[in-house]
């Protein structure tokens, strides 16, 4: 079940899996570290966990069967939503501060989708999740996730640049 809470009942969380897998790399890495011997599988286990790619679309699908835009099946709603709308920045977390290693043509991708549905009332660290996603993957923000007016501001394009005033 991934943080979004307008699903429930889906599989393969991209966070919950991702977040497993690093998580039993780093164990490995800190057992060595500490000169103990890592538990025998951890690396295994870790390279089998299932992370969710649409390889055709080259994004991340927040779960298992995941359609940006697509009304879920009513068994997966949580609250009475439809899943047409994601509500957390789950899925654009790994990249930060999750820093999953991807090209930026996919990271460009996760924060496009993500942001095209994202629930506007979201909560305020999707937002933000956004620009630091954003920062780091074009190092400037995109305008379409500002939501505060700068002084001296110009657009260029879809882009928001700030200017002395």
């Amino acid at each position: 079940m991934p943080p979004d809470e307008y699903v429930d009942g889906v599989d393969d969380g991209i966070l919950a899996n991702f977040g497993a897998s690093t998580i039993l790399r780093k164990a490995v890495a800190m057992a060595k570290a500490a000169g103990r011997e890592p538990g025998a599988n951890w690396t295994d286990v870790a390279e089998k966990i299932y992370i969710p790619f649409d390889k055709q679309k080259q994004y991340h699908p927040e779960y298992a069967g995941f359609e940006p835009g697509k009304v879920a099946p009513k068994d997966e709603w949580n609250g009475g939503h439809g899943a047409d709308k994601v509500k957390q920045a789950d899925a654009i977390l790994i990249g930060f501060p999750y820093d999953m290693n991807m090209s930026a043509a996919v990271r460009k991708n996760d924060l496009e989708i993500y942001g095209n549905c994202t629930d506007g009332g979201s909560v305020a660290m999707t937002w933000g999740m956004f620009a630091v996603g954003w920062l780091d993957a074009v190092r400037k923000v995109n305008a379409y996730f500002l939501t505060a007016s700068f002084s001296g501001e110009k657009t260029i394009g879809n882009q928001v640049a700030e200017t002395a005033s």
